[in-house]
């Protein structure tokens, strides 16, 4: 059983002014499209599996996730945390409540929320490729190849047996340099598929004080309204920490699936830069939004009807 888990706990601060912590970065449209990065992802959840998403994001923003879920016509699960502590605690929990409500062993297709997949056919295809890997009790990470020397991705290192190596921080321009000459360095998409009980099994191993924080949270839920439940405040006595840190840097458990087509985390305007649309001048603009950005010497100019917001 193919679960979709989206993390949804945008903060606001990547992409500010635009982005805001009442209407953060993937309650936006920054694509220009009709749709919220949010609504994307759901999007392609639905084409992915058939099974109602499971949704972790803080209460501050259920109003959003309502409006898209009922603008798609679309039900999910969603789990509200009384506080962020990053994507280990949040993960686990999506694990243990989807253990529960199926009553077996579920496979997490881990999404952030917030990212762009373009070609959602060759990522079903991915996404099903990668399920055959996870059969097997393996954590399967998504590693982007990349088509340029990226300074503003973690990285995962392979062997020429497209196996695991070491996990990399952000590089400077240098290292990431080296890194895309190499050809055995992917950028960290932080997606993945992963089997419950393997990932609660390394979680126990690896992390116990975040499994049975989020084990009291899960047990003590509130059911606030149909579809959404409140995690209790165990959660936020649970370590803050990234699923990278708290599992795939240490588990023995790993594989990797090359995602080889197009894909970024939009975190940047640099990043927004390069998919949205330029005039003859170079500057991209966002119609939607009446946005424009105008490259200088030191980054970009962000106005919005003609008005300057920010040198970003």
């Amino acid at each position: 059983m193919l679960v979709p888990v989206i993390l949804a706990g945008g903060h606001g601060t990547r992409l500010a002014p635009i982005s805001t912590p009442d209407h953060p970065k993937p309650f936006l449209d920054l694509l220009d499209c009709g749709h919220t990065l949010f609504e994307l992802t759901l999007l392609r959840a639905k084409q992915a599996s058939v099974e109602r998403p499971i949704i972790i994001a803080a209460s501050k923003h259920l109003s959003l996730i309502q409006a898209s879920l009922g603008k798609l016509q679309l039900q999910a699960h969603i789990l509200l945390e009384p506080c962020a502590r990053n994507t280990a605690p949040a993960i686990t929990c999506a694990a243990l409540f989807a253990e529960q409500i199926y009553a077996q062993e579920c496979h997490l297709l881990v999404l952030a929320a917030d990212h762009s997949i373009p070609d959602t056919d060759y990522f079903c295809t991915s996404v099903a490729q990668a399920n055959l890997q996870a059969q097997g009790g393996k954590l399967v990470l998504f590693g982007i190849h990349p088509n340029s020397p990226e300074t503003g991705y973690g990285y995962i290192e392979i062997d020429s047996n497209k196996q695991i190596v070491a996990f990399h921080e952000k590089p400077d321009q240098n290292t990431a340099q080296a890194y895309f000459t190499s050809g055995h360095h992917l950028w960290n998409s932080g997606f993945f598929l992963l089997p419950s009980q393997r990932l609660l099994a390394e979680i126990s191993f690896l992390a116990p004080a975040i499994k049975n924080t989020c084990q009291a949270a899960i047990s003590h839920r509130e059911a606030l309204s149909e579809g959404v439940l409140g995690l209790s405040i165990e959660f936020s006595q649970s370590p803050a920490i990234s699923i990278d840190y708290a599992v795939m840097e240490h588990s023995q458990h790993l594989a990797l699936y090359g995602y080889d087509s197009a894909w970024s985390d939009l975190g940047t305007w640099q990043a927004l830069y390069a998919y949205w649309p330029k005039n003859q001048q170079g500057i991209a603009y966002h119609s939607g939004l009446n946005l424009t950005l105008t490259p200088t010497h030191s980054g970009f100019r962000l106005t919005q009807n003609r008005n300057l917001l920010a040198d970003v």
